[in-house]
């Protein structure tokens, strides 16, 4: 079953909040509430129908599906960092030159 684009920032949530094993840690990186983290990841799971992560004590885990999405998505959304950090540098780019006061007059 392709996903839709409109899972595409639910994704990315969910990749930070496996990284973090954190809502809370996640959530503070990505400048969001944890409620917020919360809500989209239970959206996501009952979405997809599987359940991502196990809640504790000490965060969140992943479950066997939540282990096979991270491995899924997560060298996409690399490649996808890499170029927009490549086209913001072509657009970025900027020279700075230093010299001596008696040269530049």
């Amino acid at each position: 079953m392709p996903i839709s684009f409109k899972h595409h920032d639910t994704l990315r949530l969910f990749i930070e909040v496996a990284q973090h094993n954190s809502f809370s840690d996640a959530a503070e990186a990505l400048h969001m509430t944890k409620g917020a983290i919360s809500y989209q990841i239970k959206t996501l799971e009952e979405n997809l129908a599987v359940k991502l992560f196990e809640r504790n004590s000490r965060g969140v885990e992943l479950t066997r599906d939540g282990r096979q999405l991270l491995n899924t998505s997560l060298p996409h959304y690399r490649e996808v960092e890499t170029e927009l950090a490549r086209m913001k540098g072509a657009v970025d780019q900027s020279l700075t030159v230093g010299m001596s006061s008696y040269f530049a007059s």
